[in-house]
């Protein structure tokens, strides 16, 4: 997660500069001030010069002798002592700071990435990890499509950022676009944690929708490969005389259900007759009398009369 964290930091940085540390970055001139109070004004926080940020992080390996001062005892550090302790807020007590509010958790640009990306993308540990063969390319692309639909960012891979604005729009342009800079650095940092190194080295500088669209086109002719063998295990999948209906009924079931993964929707009605005719001599009354009846069942209501069926035959 620390190498996450840095990336979003070095390219918030690399977007704006103002995100840049500075040596004086303590004790702005009058003319950083009205800069930094006209920019947080833009973004929503009329009055704020900054904040002091106090994310709350469990230490498991903390030291014996820290313990006391940071594992949260009585006493130890929480979010206001540390801002009692800030040189900021010793300078506003001093009167010596510029007429402005502080506020503890001003929601900036990075603490925003920072701060979405742990809630939004703590699954990143459960992504599957793509193999650099691209031999599970469709459940490794099932599974970001399903995550990138639960936190609402599935735009990322239906378009590329694109340039930024030109400098004469207002700043509401400009905040929408740097939001959607952040959204797209953090998507291309989850789904990075999800590739093996050589296919990160050879992404890592790929917006999200570049990144999974050339993936696509490398991994391709393997899907392909894929779908044909699904499907000529399918179609071809045929039950031998004595064997289990139940186990029969698992293997098509599995075969139908990789098809779907892989984008091919069977049409009940031939999934129907693919079954039927999968079914050995033994099952032909079965067949005859459910063919005459026209039950027009689903597939899996289909699989549950063979197995009763199987009793009697």
């Amino acid at each position: 997660m620390k190498e996450l964290f840095l990336k979003i930091v070095y390219d918030v940085r690399e977007y704006d500069k103002y995100f840049m540390a500075k040596q004086d970055c303590t004790a702005p001139r009058e003319d950083d001030t009205a800069r930094i109070l006209q920019k947080n004004a833009a973004r929503g926080f009329p009055g704020i010069l900054g904040s002091i940020d106090c994310m709350h992080w469990g230490w498991k390996n903390c030291p014996f002798a820290w313990q006391e001062i940071y594992k949260g005892h009585i006493g130890t550090n929480n979010d206001i002592n540390v801002l009692q302790r800030s040189p900021v807020f010793a300078r506003l007590a001093e009167g010596q700071a510029p007429a402005v509010n502080f506020e503890e958790e001003t929601r900036k640009d990075v603490e925003r990435a920072f701060g979405v990306l742990q809630q939004r993308f703590a699954f990143v540990r459960y992504l599957l990890s793509l193999d650099c063969d691209g031999s599970n390319f469709t459940d490794w692309f099932r599974h970001v499509r399903i995550f990138l639909n639960g936190g609402n960012l599935q735009f990322v891979l239906e378009a590329p950022l694109g340039p930024p604005p030109p400098p004469a729009v207002s700043e509401e342009v400009k905040n929408v676009y740097e939001t959607r800079v952040i959204r797209y650095s953090q998507v291309q940092c989850a789904i990075l944690c999800s590739l093996e190194v050589e296919l990160q080295k050879r992404f890592e500088h790929h917006d999200p929708y570049e990144l999974v669209h050339e993936l696509k086109a490398i991994f391709e002719t393997h899907a392909a490969v894929e779908s044909y063998e699904a499907s000529k295990h399918f179609f071809g999948c045929m039950m031998e005389e004595g064997s289990s209906v139940s186990e029969h009924v698992l293997a098509m079931s599995g075969h139908a259900k990789k098809l779907s993964d892989l984008g091919i929707v069977i049409p009940n009605q031939l999934g129907i007759h693919r079954v039927l005719q999968s079914l050995p001599p033994s099952y032909k009354n079965f067949v005859m009398n459910y063919n005459m009846q026209n039950m027009n069942k689903e597939l899996p209501e289909l699989f549950s009369i063979l197995k009763s069926a199987e009793i009697e035959i």
